[in-house]
């Protein structure tokens, strides 16, 4: 159902952008494991790709019963600081 549901919101995208004949690259990346010093590396570096690869919008599925604190405060932070919309699920 959550699959459906992302497949249908990137479809959306481009009827919800006003350049509906440019193709945008969308990212989507998982969180589905608890917040730990790993799981902060993965998100640190999904965030570097999708800026290195111009990435126009940034999708994360994110399902976690959560973790370590200064991880996740981490993970906050570098959401937050990204410049490319970033759209959590």
């Amino acid at each position: 159902m959550r699959k459906l549901f992302l497949l249908c919101l990137i479809g959306l995208i481009p009827a919800l952008t006003n350049a509906q004949n440019e193709k945008k690259k969308v990212m989507v990346m998982e969180i589905k494991a608890e917040i730990d010093t790993r799981m902060a590396r993965y998100v640190k570096l999904a965030l570097e790709h999708a800026e290195t690869s111009k990435a126009d919008i940034i999708i994360i599925d994110m399902d976690t019963f959560g973790g370590g604190l200064n991880d996740a405060k981490e993970i906050v932070d570098w959401i937050m600081n990204v410049k490319i919309p970033v759209w959590v699920l």
